[in-house]
């Protein structure tokens, strides 16, 4: 569980949604991602002080971990991005009507 809060309470998961935060803000161009990372110390001291507060368990470290894999992160965000421009660029063209071009000529 990540987030225990006051006992028999079901508070949704702060640490989760941070990380969905996070994902969502990561920058799109590698030259953000180096402003970027404070964002990312910033969380894990977060995460830190909600473990020292035991409302974190030992296996809940996943703001921490998003954190130490960020540029995994970015790649797979910006493969994701690359995809799906390949993928419309491909539609486009397979759906695309034909353009009018003469024959070829015979020489």
């Amino acid at each position: 569980m990540l987030w225990r809060g006051v006992k028999g309470s079901d508070t949704v998961g702060v640490a989760e949604q941070l990380l969905t935060v996070l994902q969502d803000a990561l920058p799109d161009d590698a030259t953000s991602l180096r402003g970027f990372y404070p964002v990312l110390e910033a969380a894990e001291a977060f995460e830190q002080q909600l473990y020292s507060r035991k409302l974190l368990s030992d296996s809940d470290h996943v703001l921490s971990s998003f954190a130490k894999d960020a540029d995994a992160h970015f790649a797979y965000k910006k493969r994701r991005q690359v995809l799906a421009q390949a993928r419309r660029l491909v539609r486009a063209a397979v759906c695309a009507p034909p353009r009018d071009t003469p024959p070829p000529t015979r020489s």
